[in-house]
């Protein structure tokens, strides 16, 4: 071997515990399927999915409030009727203007 390749060879061999806790590090931080990176994906992903369950559980309360309202009303029925679904009396001309491009 030659000098330099012998102090590299010393080197390592010197660092023995530094080289197994790098060694560690890295699997525990990036390789290994429980690695401090595989969690932090797993933390956003469940951040999304929560913010997700909160615009459900918000839509469902809006629309069980108004199906309540469509149950007991009789005027947001019309309202329904009239705005949604674009029906009206018979004596009433109704006009539709898209401002859709």
């Amino acid at each position: 071997m030659t000098i330099q390749a012998s102090r590299i060879w010393h080197f390592l061999t010197r660092h023995k515990v530094l080289w197994v806790c790098l060694l560690f590090i890295i699997v525990v931080g990036f390789v290994d399927r429980n690695s401090y990176l595989a969690r932090y994906r797993i933390h956003k992903h469940n951040a999304e999915l929560q913010r997700q369950i909160d615009e459900a559980e918000a839509a469902y309360a809006a629309d069980s409030k108004a199906l309540r309202q469509l149950k007991e009303d009789p005027e947001a029925v019309e309202e329904v009727a009239r705005v949604r679904l674009f029906m009206k009396n018979d004596d009433e001309d109704v006009y539709v203007i898209d401002n859709q491009p």
